[in-house]
């Protein structure tokens, strides 16, 4: 599965909105953040490939944007 986690990153507009993510939770911009992990994790990928193991990091971080938002 990390090898398709790794295919799926290669896209360029994934790896954008990844790093656009990781800035504003930087910033503790955590709205935007989580925003930019959304568009990300939506993202086409191939039929074959399993969805909730290639986007594994992107809601572990989206997660955590919504956990410091109520916090």
């Amino acid at each position: 599965m990390i090898i398709f986690y790794q295919l799926f990153l290669q896209n360029p507009f994934v790896l954008g909105l990844k790093k656009k993510g990781d800035e504003k939770f930087q910033s503790q911009q955590y709205e935007e953040a989580a925003e930019s992990y959304t568009l990300a994790m939506n993202c086409p990928i191939l039929p074959f490939m399993d969805t909730s193991s290639i986007a594994e990091k992107l809601f572990r971080k989206r997660a955590t944007c919504f956990f410091k938002m109520v916090s």
